[in-house]
């Protein structure tokens, strides 16, 4: 049996139990792809998202929000040497106002949902 034969069986055996199978690709190819000059990165934690982007996208004006004092001190750490960083302490949402943030021993899973 051929491999191209092997994996349409399983993408077929996979589909009919309701899932799809596609080859994995970075989703940071696309900031590669369209060489963007601003990245806005809300909810930026340490900066997790801001590394990654920051390679795929090397000359553009990254923007991140992080509300959460500690990680934003984290983040704002990270990306000191960077001069295409800008770093806010704030949240970003639909609407104006205040919320309270909950805070979790894991940052990343802090949020203003309940």
């Amino acid at each position: 049996m051929n491999m191209n034969r092997t994996k349409a069986g399983i993408r077929r055996i996979a589909h009919m139990l309701g899932y799809d199978i596609h080859r994995y690709r970075d989703e940071l190819d696309v900031l590669k792809s369209f060489q963007f000059q601003t990245i806005i990165n809300v909810g930026a934690n340490r900066g997790q998202f801001f590394s990654r982007a920051r390679r795929a996208a090397p000359n553009a004006c990254i923007y991140c929000f992080e509300p959460m004092p500690s990680a934003f001190q984290r983040l704002a750490t990270a990306v000191s040497r960077d001069a295409r960083a800008y770093v806010y302490p704030l949240a970003v949402g639909d609407a104006p106002g205040k919320a309270t943030l909950l805070a979790s021993d894991f940052s990343a899973a802090s949020s203003f949902l309940p």
